[in-house]
């Protein structure tokens, strides 16, 4: 099978470079030039992410330029000098210089040059494809690093080395292809073993993908990997997410508890954090609004998270007031405005009674978010109370089409046209609310106010 490179054309160099690198090549081989030339510079560790630092740590195991003496790189420099590369060898060379002096972009030209002219050389097809994919991931361009590996692999598939694989793995991981990045993990270990160091990678691959099961198990591998020392504070963490995802919040609020314990100094509230929305599943709102306060108190570092779920701890507990400070609070940081909270302000004040700041505060929530659950039925109420039924039939008359509270919305709204003398939209209404009513207060009520605009109608 043959497999097409995109050629860059190189260069030609122009008559007095091709003199100048005649007359070098007369000279010392210890010019300060050739120094710079042969200079490596290639840093295996080299790579904003693990893609891009792995790709450079396989360059850096198989490019032979870079382990030899200095002498032997000045003079395969001078050479590289001396004329265009035509055969092999020459653009080998040349894409090794290039690798070393940390070139990456004329190396990949070179590299595509050698895998055209291959012809059962000594570097295995397989390699320079391999080569070819590391140094357009340092480039950035992991989707058609991937799709070089996959050569790489079709290639020289008798005697894959099982690393491929875990190169492929970053290339997906940086794609977003959790899917992929699992699976070529899989390949690696069905060729190399099963191997626990492996974990780490797998663990947040699982939760991406949605599996916490797996993750959980993964994450339960490096805890227990560490032996006798002290766990990890960040796979305590991480594992605590995952069993609250799971919904196993006693097992949630014990790993934060481990994580907290083993990192007292490191505190930011995250162990808090993960205590408090634990406590919160489990209808604990006193623990729950005292842990997050703690959380927000050690500094945790997304405060505007925080808020809304300390309120609606608060409001749970029958504590408007304090609620009502919390919420304020939030507004009063960078970020703290959110629909969420904005709603959950609103119906605190809905609580106390204060209409007008209510139906401001679903205003302004539903400015951000109109699609939040119960918003315009909310709002609805307030505008009733303040006995402004024109604004509250628009508001439920909302609600209604969201199909949310469609009993009680059906009901508020009939009450708006009765008030309005618009009889017959009242009488619709009570007909929609018990229709749609499982409450027996509710149904009682609509009925006995269709029986009276029934009457009023002579129906």
């Amino acid at each position: 099978m043959e497999h097409a490179v995109a050629e860059r054309p190189v260069k030609k160099r122009r008559l007095w470079m091709r003199i100048l690198a005649a007359i070098l090549a007369t000279g010392l081989l210890a010019t300060a030039g050739l120094v710079e030339a042969s200079r490596v510079v290639f840093d295996k560790a080299r790579g904003a992410n693990e893609a891009e630092r792995n790709a450079a740590g396989y360059l850096a195991d198989t490019t032979e330029y870079l382990g030899e003496p200095l002498t032997g790189r000045m003079t395969e420099v001078l050479y590289a000098y001396l004329d265009e590369p035509v055969t092999y060898a020459d653009h080998y060379l040349r894409m090794s210089v290039s690798i070393a002096r940390g070139n990456v972009s004329s190396a990949a030209d070179y590299c595509a040059a050698c895998i055209r002219l291959w012809q059962d050389e000594e570097q295995p097809l397989s390699e320079l494809w391999t080569k070819l994919a590391c140094l357009h991931a340092l480039l950035g361009e992991y989707a058609q690093a991937r799709e070089e590996l996959d050569t790489a692999l079709s290639v020289g598939q008798a005697d894959a080395d099982p690393t491929m694989y875990l190169l492929r793995a970053q290339m997906s991981a940086q794609l977003g292809d959790a899917q992929g990045a699992l699976g070529d993990i899989a390949s690696y270990e069905s060729l190399a073993g099963e191997d626990a160091a492996l974990a780490a990678i797998k663990a947040p691959l699982y939760e991406i993908a949605g599996d916490y099961e797996s993750a959980e198990a993964a994450y339960t591998v490096l805890l227990t990997g560490a032996g006798g020392e002290a766990p990890d504070p960040a796979a305590c963490a991480n594992r605590a997410r995952v069993r609250f995802l799971l919904g196993d919040y006693a097992g949630a609020r014990a790993d934060a508890e481990a994580f907290f314990a083993a990192d007292p100094a490191g505190v930011d509230g995250t162990a808090r954090y993960i205590i408090a929305t634990c406590a919160l599943q489990e209808e604990d709102y006193a623990l729950a609004a005292k842990s997050f306060e703690l959380a927000l108190a050690e500094g945790y570092p997304g405060p505007a998270g925080v808020y809304p779920s300390l309120v609606y701890a608060r409001y749970m507990q029958g504590d408007l007031d304090g609620a009502k400070r919390a919420g304020e609070a939030a507004l009063q940081i960078e970020g703290g405005e959110s629909a969420e909270l904005l709603q959950w302000m609103g119906v605190i004040e809905l609580a106390l009674g204060s209409y007008g700041e209510a139906a401001d505060y679903f205003s302004r929530s539903a400015a951000l978010d109109d699609a939040r659950t119960d918003l315009y039925y909310y709002m609805g109420v307030c505008f009733i109370a303040r006995n402004e039924y024109d604004k509250a039939v628009g508001a439920l008359t909302q609600s209604i089409a969201r199909g949310e509270s469609l009993a009680n919305s059906y009901y508020n709204r009939g009450v708006c046209y009765a008030a309005l003398e618009d009889y017959e939209n009242a009488y619709e209404d009570m007909q929609s609310a018990l229709a749609a009513s499982g409450d027996a207060e509710l149904t009682a009520s609509a009925a006995d106010l269709r029986d009276k605009l029934a009457k009023a109608l002579g129906k």
